[in-house]
């Protein structure tokens, strides 16, 4: 099959040639955008997209899907981490003491007036539970839950619901005592407003990411001797790279994107340190995977400090979620830093220093993550082929983020990940053609 999901070079067409035709979705888009966004074929001048493109990077204009659903999921994971996993946007649950009862009338409706003024926080049909608090202890000072049927600004009027029996309603005629705490839960409830306030911001699971890494959860496995649920995420990763090889380093690991931002402004200043794509560097990731293994085939698991996304992860919580902290509630309620944190921050940048070297030389040879995704792609079912129209301009060989591409145009087929959407056949022993 054939996957056009890249931006090709742009031509000039041929002098008695005519020009190429625009597929479908082009033709439409140049219907409702202005013009100057497109290229002119024929005199072969770049319009208004392309040049937006090459500013970003020679990535962006080769490979534009790619660069956009890397920034999605990198966006993805900052939502994530910075605000589903917020704890402090967690409110308790709200009080209202000082509530004194009166006896129920005819009807079971119970009069309560606050004595500290108007009730807020309340509204019609709300069930507050009632508490005695100078009961002897919780279980006997609890008095049950009510509806709320009508509000003042003296008090409620509380209606006893389904759960109160009718010798309790009895007791409640003769000795309703008081005054009252009402409370929106049960006062002998799990203080449970953190998992409230997450379940209502996780509009997606927020390990998702974290249980699609297979190095996650292969390694957990064998440590723990047993089977672990995302274990089946992991091997529906693995199949869909299958059909796109490695497509979760090219198209949705957040550390790569990271390692790719940092390499953009920081890496590519600095290239006194550069080393060759070819040396003893480019098989470490395999010696990483199998060392992690290892341990975890031992009881140790390693793999929350080199996997990828536990590193962005670590880093991440590390060196920003202090900050985030500090900023909303004051420095002094920032936990100390122990040794496990600044090994993991070292680490971290460790992960980005390797820019230095190469860009992205973490993600091409030193990733365990990486790895098991290029001991995948050994089953494959796709794979880049050239065709016999090449004409040899190595634009691809510079391109390519994980050195896939040889100096023949022959693929490293465990480093290839089908980033700029090359034409795809069947497995074949001859499936390169020049």
């Amino acid at each position: 099959m054939q996957l056009d999901i890249f931006l090709p070079f742009l031509r000039k067409a041929r002098k008695g040639s005519p020009s190429p035709q625009d597929g479908r979705c082009l033709r439409l888009a140049k219907r409702v955008l202005p013009a100057a966004l497109f290229a002119d074929r024929d005199t072969g001048k770049p319009g208004l997209i392309r040049k937006w493109l090459k500013r970003l990077g020679p990535t962006w204009l080769s490979a534009p899907v790619r660069r956009v659903s890397q920034a999605a999921f990198f966006a993805l994971f900052l939502v994530l981490f910075f605000y589903v996993c917020w704890p402090y946007t967690a409110v308790p649950a709200d009080v209202w003491p000082g509530m004194q009862p009166n006896s129920p009338d005819q009807a079971n409706h119970i009069e309560v007036t606050s004595l500290n003024g108007p009730v807020r926080g309340v509204e019609v049909g709300d069930v507050l539970h009632a508490s005695d608090p100078a009961a002897a202890d919780a279980e006997s000072g609890y008095v049950g839950p009510f509806q709320v049927l009508s509000i003042d600004e003296h008090g409620l009027t509380l209606l006893p619901t389904d759960e109160f029996s009718e010798a309790r309603l009895e007791e409640l005629r003769f000795a309703v005592g008081g005054p009252w705490t009402l409370s929106e839960k049960h006062p002998q409830a799990w203080p449970s407003h953190y998992a409230d306030s997450l379940a209502s911001k996780e509009f997606l699971p927020s390990e998702s990411l974290l249980i699609i890494d297979p190095l996650v959860a292969i390694s957990t496995a064998l440590a723990a001797k047993t089977w672990v649920w995302s274990l089946t995420f992991a091997a529906a990763i693995l199949a869909v790279a299958m059909l796109v090889p490695r497509g979760f380093c090219g198209y949705i690991c957040p550390l790569g994107t990271m390692i790719d931002l940092f390499d953009w402004s920081v890496g590519r200043r600095v290239t006194s340190l550069r080393v060759p794509s070819d040396g003893w560097w480019v098989h470490i990731k395999y010696y990483l995977l199998a060392g992690t293994l290892l341990c975890s085939v031992f009881g140790v698991l390693v793999s929350g400090y080199v996997a990828a996304i536990p590193v962005i992860t670590r880093g991440m919580l590390f060196l920003f979620e202090p900050m985030q902290t500090a900023a909303s509630r004051g420095w002094h309620n920032v936990p100390p830093m122990h040794a496990g944190h600044w090994l993991s921050i070292a680490l971290f940048f460790a992960v980005l220093g390797l820019g230095f070297l190469r860009p992205r030389l973490w993600c091409k040879y030193v990733c365990p993550s990486g790895a098991v995704f290029s001991i995948g792609n050994l089953f494959r079912i796709s794979e880049r082929k050239v065709e016999s129209s090449c004409f040899h301009c190595n634009k691809c060989i510079q391109i390519c983020p994980f050195d896939a591409i040889k100096l023949d145009f022959t693929t490293r087929i465990t480093d290839c990940t089908l980033c700029l959407g090359t034409r795809m056949m069947p497995c074949k022993k001859a499936s390169t053609r020049m």
